[in-house]
């Protein structure tokens, strides 16, 4: 097996356990809104994206058509556009277009914290280890819904559907220890969405406008403030809070 899809499949393993407990999660709630089995396993292999997915159940649940459903539905979804803008700076030249087609499937909140943690440029058949490895989890949790999960009570399945923000926070939170302007950044962004959360209903944006406002706003200021230094090592910035030496 390829050495850089061997360490995607397993820098994934974090994701895959949370994408199954929500994958699970996602299941049940389609089943409980009366879709057929068949649907939510078909959705999860189509489109993986848990916000998406649970938007399209509660939008079909209020009679909306095709043309609403992919209007919320993309709505949603826009900051993965932004997403989409930072992994492109780090990935190898010598990914092709279609490659990158691929690689868009994989363009989720947590395969691109991963990827962007790398100290080099991303590859291809890295990427394709954290999309197989992330997929697998979401899709095998959706199908294990189907199969029995109906039977697991209400308090269980309201459980499952937080890990997936836990475990985005587990991701971020060490690099987030250890780089300054990336806590600064972090930062910044959440303090912004929380102020546009509290704005008058006539002028406040929905939530998934909130998240690429805020995060490009912090993103610039941060750019500003801590302009990227390509001939200066890590060990060298003085934004890197230094780590313990480990004692004997």
């Amino acid at each position: 097996m390829n050495k850089l899809l061997k360490k995607g499949l397993i820098d994934a393993l974090p994701i895959f356990f949370g994408y199954l407990s929500v994958g699970f999660a996602f299941g049940i709630y389609a089943l409980k809104s009366g879709f057929p089995i068949w649907s939510p396993i078909l959705m999860s292999l189509t489109h993986l994206s848990g916000t998406g997915q649970f938007a399209l159940v509660k939008v079909a649940n209020t009679g909306s058509g095709i043309f609403e459903i992919c209007i919320a539905v993309s709505v949603l979804n826009i900051r993965y556009i932004l997403m989409a803008l930072a992994i492109s700076q780090r990935l190898s030249p010598s990914i092709s277009i279609w490659q990158r087609l691929m690689i868009a499937m994989a363009d989720t909140d947590e395969i691109i914290a991963v990827a962007l943690k790398s100290r080099t440029l991303v590859t291809f058949s890295y990427m394709m280890g954290l999309f197989l490895s992330s997929y697998a989890g979401w899709n095998l949790g959706t199908l294990l819904s189907a199969l029995g999960g109906t039977l697991l009570p209400q308090c269980v399945i309201n459980a499952l559907g937080i890990a997936l923000y836990a475990m985005f926070i587990a991701i971020i939170i060490p690099d987030a220890k250890r780089h300054r302007p990336m806590l600064y950044c972090i930062s910044i962004a959440a303090i912004l969405n929380i102020i546009l959360k509290f704005l008058p209903t006539d002028v406040r944006p929905n939530a998934s406008w909130s998240i690429l406002i805020a995060g490009i706003v912090a993103a610039v200021i941060i750019s500003a403030i801590y302009p990227e230094r390509a001939s200066t090592s890590l060990e060298e910035q003085s934004d890197i809070v230094p780590q313990k030496e480990n004692k004997q």
